[in-house]
């Protein structure tokens, strides 16, 4: 190894200059390295060289990770669309304290402090998907830094995405709400969203975006081939879906095609009034009159009337969405996709064609659904079990007597 010509400064640190290669220009670069001791300076030139050796840029490693976080979020811009891009930043928000640590100086451990008070924080926890979500957008930014041979490894491999107390997953509705969609059409343009959700699996940006000429009633399909996005709550048509595997082509159960051949056509499926595409406000506001209509109609209100007569006070005949002491009735439209899958799974439908009726991008995403409804149901399979063998002992009991 060469010599280390060091110098000691008058703050009694040692310093000694590195070569990393040449600039734009052609002009030698270097790098400045500092130590408290001539034997912790010689530990650092030898770790700087190694590093320089294998290509890693020592140059742009005092480079703060705000700065690459802004170069992962352009990149993303390129082809992600407004909602995807809104996510990505919300998830960059959780990790501003990192933004001005210098890259190469940012550890596993900073990384899952972070995640693990997002996940204890007594205010808003968020819950293990959010968590997850977070932490790969930190592994992204980490690996275009990785690539660009900025840090030669990248710090979020090993960390762990903590449980989470937030918000757990929406499960699907049940038996008693699907057969009031079907039976509900005091708000028409909200029963066909319902429905086409509920037995088509389309997320709200494909079904604002479908057209009569997109269903196909003969042969029961809906070919999915667009989507729109929301920019300043104007609705905005994507010739394409979130990924490329969502533009799909759908079978359709003939319920669903017995029900499409009823609804009154305007050029889009699911519209306003006028027959114009809905904003996003427009179609939240449809969504909520449509759980109050639901609330008023199939909604439990003797533990409310109960309560009220109880404290002396007067009961109202209608309640919004959510005011019901029961959550019956108030259900998202996501909660319709994750009901379409629940469907898929209990028909049997094998994994893979769930995948591509939901336009999964990737199979893990159908493989964590399906894993999730097995839980559920072998659980609910052992409690018959229980049942048979508990009724089976009181018989036997009462023989005895």
């Amino acid at each position: 190894m060469q010599k280390i010509n060091y110098t000691l400064r008058s703050d009694g640190r040692y310093m000694c200059r590195l070569y990393v290669g040449k600039d734009e220009t052609g002009r030698n670069k270097y790098i400045t390295l500092y130590a408290k001791t001539q034997k912790e300076l010689k530990t650092k030139y030898i770790e700087a060289v190694s590093k320089r050796d294998k290509g890693v840029d020592l140059s742009s490693q005092s480079t703060p990770f705000s700065v690459w976080a802004d170069e992962y979020l352009a990149l993303k811009k390129t082809n992600g669309s407004h909602n995807y891009i809104a996510c990505i930043k919300s998830q960059l928000k959780h990790l501003k304290p990192l933004d001005n640590m210098p890259i190469s100086k940012i550890r596993p451990a900073n990384v899952q402090s972070i995640l693990v008070n997002l996940a204890t924080r007594k205010e808003k926890p968020l819950a293990r998907k959010t968590l997850n979500d977070v932490r790969n957008t930190a592994y992204n930014v980490f690996r275009l830094a990785v690539n660009n041979r900025v840090i030669d490894f990248n710090p979020v491999e090993a960390v762990e995405t903590p449980t989470g107390t937030g918000k757990t997953r929406r499960e699907a509705i049940d038996s008693d709400q699907i057969k009031w969609i079907a039976e509900t059409d005091e708000l028409p343009e909200a029963q066909v969203a319902a429905m086409i959700m509920l037995y088509a699996g389309l997320r709200r940006g494909e079904l604002l975006a479908l057209t009569w000429t997109d269903i196909d009633l003969t042969n029961k399909t809906i070919r999915v081939n667009k989507s729109v996005n929301f920019i300043d709550n104007k609705p905005v048509v994507k010739p394409m879906t979130k990924t490329e595997a969502g533009m799909r082509l759908i079978s359709i159960p003939d319920v669903l095609a017995d029900f499409l051949k009823t609804v009154k056509r305007k050029s889009l499926i699911v519209c306003t009034r006028n027959g114009e595409m809905m904003t996003q406000g427009g179609f939240r506001r449809m969504w909520e009159s449509y759980m109050s209509i639901l609330n008023e109609k199939y909604g439990d209100f003797r533990a409310d009337k109960d309560a009220k007569k109880k404290n002396g006070e007067r009961s109202k005949s209608r309640l919004a969405p959510g005011g019901l002491p029961t959550k019956i009735s108030k259900f998202t439209p996501h909660q319709l996709r994750h009901t379409y899958a629940s469907l898929l799974y209990k028909a049997g439908v094998d994994v893979l064609t769930a995948k591509d009726q939901l336009g999964h991008s990737d199979i893990k995403t159908t493989l964590n659904i399906y894993t999730h409804l097995d839980s559920i149901y072998k659980q609910h399979n052992m409690s018959k079990l229980n049942g048979y063998l508990n009724g089976q002992n009181q018989g036997e009991e009462r023989e005895s007597i």
